[in-house]
């Protein structure tokens, strides 16, 4: 049987239509691409969704079943430490015009 019906009477689980989509040559961001994989590998999740344990597979620490993934951490713009710092020493000045001033 062609692998590409294979999967495609494979069970409906994360991954399915991401590996079919790669099979007709559609172009996969990096997430699709481990679910894919994940879907490849577990013989089509054919236990259910679950974490496949496999800690010596390089993709496993991206497991969309894995209860210790590696989640994207939001990172601050080029630059933002450089404003910040900018920022926090125009405002040590006005404090210290703002106590130099003498009210009349």
């Amino acid at each position: 049987m062609d692998y590409l019906k294979a999967v495609k009477k494979g069970k409906k689980r994360q991954g399915r239509k991401h590996l079919i989509g790669h099979l007709e040559g559609k172009q996969l961001t990096p997430r699709q691409a481990i679910h894919a994989k994940c879907y490849d590998c577990t013989g089509f999740y054919d236990d259910g969704a679950r974490d496949c344990a496999s800690t010596t597979c390089p993709l496993w620490q991206y497991m969309p079943y894995n209860p210790n993934r590696v989640k994207r951490v939001k990172q601050a713009p080029e630059g933002a430490e450089e404003l910040e710092e900018e920022l926090e020493e125009e405002e040590e000045e006005e404090l210290e015009e703002e106590e130099d001033f003498e009210y009349e």
